[in-house]
């Protein structure tokens, strides 16, 4: 596939109604806990990743305290820079509204999403020692 037929847009209402199915399926829930709180996907800002009319990924974030959290990041084909397009107009985003910090929380267990951040020049600054026993 090539990038530049990927289109990244604004999340929208019809969008989320089409993704919500992958978020159950990927998550479990419409709901993230992330720092102690409850976060509900379907009420926070997103990007959209479009090739035509067909949906290829998605990111979710939230924006606090001037500082924006990726709440989820989904790829529907892997390994062609969807995630990273989504990253780079996120980046953009935040940037337009002079945000500077940008983190993402995911599980130990989760090693692709850890090198992919990684990759991207995420750094790891804090591992929380049996937080989802604790969320």
């Amino acid at each position: 596939m090539n990038e530049t037929a990927i289109q990244i847009i604004k999340l929208d209402r019809t969008h989320y109604e089409q993704i919500k199915p992958i978020i159950k399926n990927s998550w479990g829930s419409e709901k993230i806990i992330s720092c102690g709180k409850i976060h509900y996907l379907d009420k926070l800002p997103g990007l959209i990743a479009l090739k035509g009319s067909k949906i290829v990924g998605f990111l979710i974030y939230r924006i606090e305290n001037k500082e924006c959290e990726i709440m989820a990041l989904n790829s529907l084909i892997e390994k062609i820079g969807i995630g990273t397009l989504l990253l780079k107009k996120l980046e953009k985003v935040i940037k337009s509204l002079e945000y500077e910090t940008m983190r993402v929380a995911t599980t130990n267990d989760n090693t692709t999403a850890l090198q992919f951040y990684q990759k991207k020049g995420f750094k790891i600054n804090r591992i929380n020692i049996n937080a989802m026993e604790k969320a």
